[in-house]
């Protein structure tokens, strides 16, 4: 995800999810961790997709994402990159769905992608 560095989610916000149990720290069957481990969760979830095998999460989950660098992305990974998997088990095309600060489809950016490959897009 993009999230600001300075952004810190409360101790509660995490406690107790999916997301606590998918991440690396120590937590009960229930989610539940230790305070102490809040910064470090906090870190973690705001790292978790920085690696370039993840960049295609990252493009997806941003701030208005870019047509051009999601169509990049798919055009060096391929399209099943839309149904690769996080640490947390989140696809690029999950991330693009829920983002709110964008109108881009998977739809529209396999359409350019089929037409380029047919030879009929730019």
């Amino acid at each position: 995800m993009n999230v600001p560095q300075d952004t810190q989610l409360n101790y509660y916000i995490v406690l107790s999810t999916a997301l606590a149990k998918a991440s690396p720290f120590e937590v009960d069957r229930n989610g539940w961790y230790y305070y102490e481990v809040n910064d470090n969760m906090n870190t973690w979830i705001k790292n978790m997709n920085d690696s370039e095998e993840f960049s295609l999460h990252r493009a997806c989950s941003s701030f208005q994402p870019l047509k051009q660098v999601v169509y990049n992305i798919i055009q060096e990974k391929g399209l099943k990159a839309f149904r690769e998997k996080n640490s947390v088990g989140i696809t690029p095309s999950q991330y693009l769905k829920e983002n709110p600060y964008t109108e881009l489809t998977e739809k529209e950016i396999i359409h350019d992608y089929l037409m380029k490959l047919m030879g009929e897009g730019e």
